[in-house]
């Protein structure tokens, strides 16, 4: 008995080794594993072009990439700006944190770039490293550099000789040269006429995503004729950074829906850091000599959030200091540079948040230094209000003090009007904030926010310490929309509009300044979207007037795309709909989690909740779709009845609809195991009509029916396309890819020479005929979406978070077409 208890513990034992070992090899924790190889390669082909970054932001870390020929490339910071760049080099590459590089093979042979695994993260690029252009004798090219921010320059190489002018944003010549030879360099915020004054042609090469020149028609360098791109305005830019704004007349609104587009005037300002964004805001509105400034910290809101009333009062700018004084040298140069020496500085924020070194060394240079700084960051926001020193009955502003975006909705025009601004926590009023309500007595009191960040209690509190206050709740579904209705509320109709990140506060805080000039609302924008959501595209869409843009922040908060779609908007573009003609058009349709089944412009088909997976035929008449994930049902959309075609007794096996022959009479699809394990996933044909289904291939996790014919497939290593008999046609080189990042979710575009599929959060469109892929878009939460359809004007649909989102392979611009519901699966309706 006990060699035989003893044996059968070792067979135990032994088990729960090979599982344990099994376990941590999947997941490479734990033990340690062998690892594929320390170097990670990539072979680039000739006029092949890559982009590879280091998106560390840890201090000090740096990698080298070891290129096996001869290259272009173009390093860029995060922001966008160029860094450096080079042509024909050889040998390695140096990237330090958040470098960004555009790489291309000037060889005549593919070669290798190796660097550390886990750093390198290689994707190809359709875009060179840099852009070139041959001009005859005679011949004259226009470019500018006028989005640039602070920082921003870059040279172009010339291969010849060349008369240029270069031009301020508003018109007036800085420089001119006749025959000059060699390297030009571009300055920001200018634009240039360049013509070729030899006898024979040349290149001019520069940064792809930077030197865009354009062709004239005739060959006058003196004037600039037209412009650089649609987005830029024909009439001079009004200079960026204006000595002292003051407010413009009134012009005549032009209607947004015009027929004619108007160019939006726009400017931005930005640097390679909040800090120095800050000092370019300060210095774009108070580049004189100033008695007053006021520093916050540009690590924690709190303290910083009520200060933009009191810095408007003591038309002071807002300075954002880092948590030391030597590492805070822009707000130090600001000071010295522009504070009058009997000069006061004003400290939000007690010395856990701004070090007491602060003060002293102000203290030592002659200046008057105030610290206003409570316990908290609620009597931090009643001492700045006392501060201000506001009459009794004045309107008051009361904000949340847990977070940051409705306060800075609003600050511009508390600002403007002199209204303090207060925070409270969710359900109780603080009692600094209450003293001073019941000293004050405002007639009026806006919470911004609603009940579930200000709650009822808060606003009953304030109710009982003042006899008739009016309380107005400015209020939305989430910050974005909150701080539209606070902008329609106060500015329905502005003629300057502010952009800042709504996911960082220091951008709008220094800002709010700024905009406050004019009482123009400051719009907060999700820098982790690439789209508007619904409630901003709204508040764009009803402005009667195109409004001048201001753009706080660099690229790397608020990307051109962006501006590009707000341009769009205001030029009356109908964004929420994808551009197709009316001959084939295309319509989105998708699913929600309620009760409705389909949903679209045109019509809403009812059914029972648990449906998923919901195809409709190419002649609109028939629909298929998974109930219960169980039954594989088909639906007569004319006759509104239905029947099952397929049902699945399996417990441990689900069944989607993959797709529909081009014919209306066939339907793909899948029997999907709900484990881990795919070997048992069948692929199948049914008719529509009904009968026993025929197996097509086993393994499949997903696919889609093109209408050729071919069916493409997704298996846990590759992507392929197959007949319907399931003999193999053609395998996809696809990107590198590992563990729970395959392949999935293809879907073959009407071209019949494209394919579509997702490796992890990447979207790529794949040429068939080439064998090649590019990057069209990533997503935030891989696990959240599912297939992408393509129609036959490049305008790609798909879902993520929860949400319909519309891409356009040929501008790059991605919009949310739809986020009312809770979105679960997205096709177009032919």
């Amino acid at each position: 008995m006990k060699n035989g208890y003893s044996s059968k513990r070792s067979i135990i034992l032994k088990l729960i080794s090979i599982i344990t070992l099994m376990f941590f090899a999947l997941t490479g924790s734990g033990y340690p594993v062998l690892a594929s190889s320390a170097f990670a390669t990539y072979t680039l082909q000739p006029a092949a072009s890559v982009t590879f970054s280091n998106e560390s932001t840890l201090t000090g870390d740096r990698y080298t990439v070891t290129v096996g020929g001869t290259y272009d490339f173009v390093t860029y910071y995060n922001d966008g700006i160029v860094k450096d760049s080079g042509s024909n080099q050889t040998g390695k590459l140096n990237l330090n944190r958040q470098d960004r590089v555009v790489l291309t093979n000037v060889s005549a042979k593919a070669y290798e770039l190796s660097a550390p695994t886990g750093k390198f993260n290689p994707l190809e690029s359709i875009d060179p490293a840099f852009s070139r252009i041959t001009l005859q004798p005679g011949q004259t090219i226009e470019f500018s550099n006028l989005l640039a921010v602070a920082g921003d320059s870059f040279s172009v190489s010339v291969g010849g000789t060349y008369d240029y002018v270069e031009y301020y944003s508003d018109g007036t010549v800085s420089t001119s040269e006749q025959n000059k030879t060699g390297r030009l360099h571009i300055a920001r915020q200018k634009t240039y006429v360049l013509t070729n004054s030899g006898q024979t042609a040349f290149e001019m090469v520069g940064p792809y995503e930077k030197f865009k020149p354009v062709l004239q028609s005739q060959p006058e360098p003196s004037t600039p004729t037209q412009p650089i791109q649609p987005t830029e305005p024909k009439q001079p830019i009004e200079p960026t950074q204006p000595a002292q704004p003051t407010p413009s007349t009134p012009q005549q609104p032009t209607p947004v829906n015009s027929t004619q587009p108007i160019l939006i005037q726009k400017s931005r300002l930005a640097g390679q850091s909040r800090y120095e964004t800050a000092k370019i805001i300060a210095e774009s509105i108070y580049s004189g000599t100033v008695q007053n400034v006021v520093l916050v910290s540009g690590k924690t809101f709190p303290d910083a959030l009520a200060g933009s009333v009191l810095a408007y009062k003591l038309k002071a700018p807002i300075l954002m200091v880092d948590s030391t004084l030597s590492t805070s040298l822009e707000a130090s140069d600001y000071i010295t540079s522009h504070l009058a020496s009997d000069g006061s500085v004003y400290i939000l924020g007690g010395t856990g948040i701004i070090g007491p070194e602060f003060k002293l060394a102000f203290q030592k240079k002659g200046y008057k230094v105030w610290q206003i700084g409570g316990q908290d960051q609620y009597e931090t926001s009643s001492l700045i209000a006392e501060e201000e020193e506001s009459s009794p009955g004045t309107p008051l502003v009361i904000a949340s003090g847990g977070n940051f975006p409705d306060a800075l909705s609003i600050s511009s025009f508390a600002s403007n009007k002199g209204w303090p601004i207060m925070l409270t926590g969710k359900d109780i009023l603080p009692s600094d904030v209450a003293h001073y309500i019941i000293k004050n007595q405002p007639t009026k009191v806006y919470i911004t926010g609603g009940v579930g960040v200000i709650s009822k209690e808060v606003e009953l509190d304030i109710k009982s310490l003042v006899d008739n206050v009016e309380i107005i709740r400015l209020a939305g579904k989430d910050c974005y929309d909150t701080g539209n209705i606070i902008s329609s509320n106060f500015s329905s109709n502005p003629s300057n509009v502010f952009l800042a990140s709504g996911t960082n506060f220091p951008d709008a805080l220094a800002g709010s300044i700024v905009a406050a000039q004019t009482g123009s609302p400051i719009i907060l924008i999700d820098s982790k979207s690439k789209t508007l959501n619904n409630a901003t595209i709204n508040y764009l869409k009803s402005l009667t007037s195109k409004p001048k843009i201001t753009i706080l922040g660099g690229t790397g908060v608020i990307s051109d795309g962006i501006i590009s779609l707000i341009e769009k908007i205001l030029n009356g573009e109908n964004v929420n709909e994808p551009s197709v003609p009316v001959a084939g058009d295309s319509t989105p349709y998708w699913v929600e989690n309620g009760e409705r089944l389909i949903v679209n412009n045109k019509e809403t088909y009812s059914d029972t909740k648990g449906i998923s997976h919901p195809l409709i035929s190419p002649d609109g008449k028939w629909l298929v779709y998974s109930q219960g994930k169980t039954d594989l049902i088909v639906m007569d959309l004319q006759a509104n009845n239905s029947k099952v075609l397929y049902s699945e007794s399996d417990s441990d096996y689900v069944v989607y609809p993959m797709g529909w022959s081009e014919d209306n009479e066939k339907i793909l699809f899948l029997t999907k195991y709900k484990g881990i394990f795919s070997g048992g996933n069948r692929l199948m044909i049914v008719n529509r009509t009904g009968g026993d289904p025929n197996l097509v291939i086993e393994g499949a996790m997903s696919a889609d029916w093109g209408k050729d014919g071919s069916i493409i497939v997704a298996t846990p290593s590759e992507i392929k396309i197959i007949d319907q008999s399931g003999r193999q046609k053609q395998t996809l080189t696809t990107p590198k890819h590992g563990w729970f990042a395959d392949p999935d979710s293809p879907t073959l575009p009407a071209d019949g020479k494209s394919a579509l599929y997702h490796v992890g959060s990447n979207y790529y469109l794949h040429d068939l005929v080439g064998d090649k892929y590019k990057t069209l878009f990533t997503v935030s939460d891989p696990a959240g979406t599912g297939k992408a359809y393509m129609d036959s004007n490049g305008k790609v649909v798909f879902v993520e978070k929860e949400a319909v989102h519309i891409y356009d392979v040929a501008s790059g611009n991605s919009i949310v077409y739809y986020d009312q519901a809770d979105c679960n699966y997205v096709n177009w309706l032919k």
